[in-house]
């Protein structure tokens, strides 16, 4: 079992008016993702040698980032990207849950959906779980129902 197969419904919930100025636990917003330059890896077009011009791209491969990233020779028209762009291979693009995450506010796009209140109760036992390792709440009980199934 994993844990989209625990929650049926209720997974989100739409918060009143006024959620863009007081914020709510569980509550989702977007923000600016750090991706470690260390592993970069690219998605580059693969040539094709029907296409005469080069500025259009079908087909695409992973690549690790080489000293030509961001320095490209040739902008492509389709789809649009100019020579100091790059598609990035992005693996994990959400901050993780199981992971304490800093982010500064005024970074915070907050938007007007957040958890439910059985997978908020959740996070809230995992966070406690993470801080002091003690239980028993809602995210030990889950956890060892999914590991055991």
């Amino acid at each position: 079992m994993y844990i989209d197969e625990w929650f049926e419904t209720d997974f989100y919930k739409k918060l009143p008016l006024g959620y863009h100025q007081h914020f709510s636990f569980g509550q989702f917003f977007r923000t600016h993702a750090y991706y470690p330059h260390e592993n970069l890896e690219l998605w580059r077009p693969v040539p094709d040698p029907d296409e005469p011009t080069k500025t259009i791209a079908s087909q695409f491969q992973i690549e690790p980032a080489g000293a030509d990233a961001f320095r490209r020779g040739i902008p492509l028209g389709s789809p649009k990207l100019e020579t100091n762009e790059e598609f990035l291979v992005v693996r994990a693009s959400i901050l993780r849950l199981d992971e304490l995450q800093s982010v500064f506010t005024g970074n915070l796009e907050p938007s007007q959906f957040a958890l439910g209140d059985e997978p908020a109760s959740i996070l809230r036992g995992q966070i406690q779980y993470l801080i002091t390792k003690t239980g028993p709440s809602s995210y030990t009980e889950l956890r060892e129902l999914l590991l055991n199934s």
